[in-house]
């Protein structure tokens, strides 16, 4: 399936803003097109900064405004976005750009900042300092997306980026972990990055996917640039799961959707929730 194809797939995702006692104003976009790791250019002045939460994280949350989010997009991920110092008396414009669709920059919220630095959202002042909340529901898992805050008066300028359908998977001790972005599709292929791992250690690799098997075994290393594909020629869909064997006996299972299995995120047919697998001992 092409680009062109590909952004023209009918899809939804959740973006909310919060209002002034708790509640929250569900923004429903609708849209015929296709959805860290954490970037900031322009202002030096604003800080946005983003909190990704796993569904029982918001679920046991001590913060009551994260806590209301339990029953939405139940099983989901969701990532909050605050800032501790935007602009005085100004209309900020909340868009989001999705590169892997070709989707350029859409608005998806709208609020004020007061002389106090406090959001106003449909005219009643908040009292979170989040003021944006993105649910995982409908991004391709691996997908990167690019959000921009631009001041209706043009002075301000902030844009953030990160994957809210996280693969990621860590060791128990969280000391290391493996992972994966989605660089292109179709055909999927997937960017690996290492974090924690020792230059110069020895992993073994054991890839997947349907009736292919391949081994492989190589370096940590900082000029390490892992790129794989999953895909089977001649086949539709599967998941691929590439399995990383380190000499401590520790092994990383990282499962990677290919083919029509990734277009079911994007679709949510079936409300699908993506888990990157296990980490075991031998």
């Amino acid at each position: 399936m092409s680009h062109e194809i590909l952004s023209r797939a009918g899809f939804f995702y959740k973006v909310y803003c919060y209002s002034a006692k708790g509640f929250f104003i569900s923004l429903m976009m609708y849209f015929t097109a296709v959805n860290s790791l954490f970037g900031l250019e322009a202002s030096k002045e604003a800080v946005i900064k983003y909190e990704f939460l796993k569904h029982e994280e918001v679920v046991h949350n001590s913060d009551p405004a994260i806590r209301h989010f339990s029953n939405d997009d139940v099983g989901h991920s969701k990532i909050f976005l605050s800032s501790n110092n935007f602009p005085l008396n100004k209309k900020i414009t909340c868009s989001l750009k999705r590169p892997l669709g070709k989707i350029a920059y859409r608005k998806i919220a709208e609020f004020d900042v007061d002389k106090e630095g406090r959001f106003i959202i449909n005219d009643q002042v908040s009292d979170h300092r989040y003021f944006c909340c993105v649910s995982s529901k409908g991004f391709l898992p691996g997908e990167r997306v690019f959000i921009r805050l631009c001041s209706s008066d043009g002075t301000f300028r902030k844009v953030v980026n990160f994957i809210p359908n996280q693969m990621k998977v860590s060791n128990d001790s969280k000391t290391a972990f493996v992972v994966a972005e989605l660089v292109e599709f179709p055909p999927a292929f997937y960017k690996l990055t290492f974090h924690g791992f020792t230059d110069g250690e020895k992993i073994d690799l054991v890839s997947i996917s349907n009736s292919e098997r391949l081994t492989k075994s190589f370096e940590i290393s900082e000029r390490l640039n892992f790129m794989t594909s999953p895909d089977v020629e001649g086949e539709k869909a599967g998941v691929g799961k590439i399995i990383f064997n380190r000499k401590s006996g520790e092994s990383f299972t990282l499962n990677l959707p290919w083919g029509e299995e990734l277009y079911e995120y994007l679709l949510q047919v079936k409300d699908k929730v993506y888990s990157p697998n296990t980490i075991s001992k031998k």
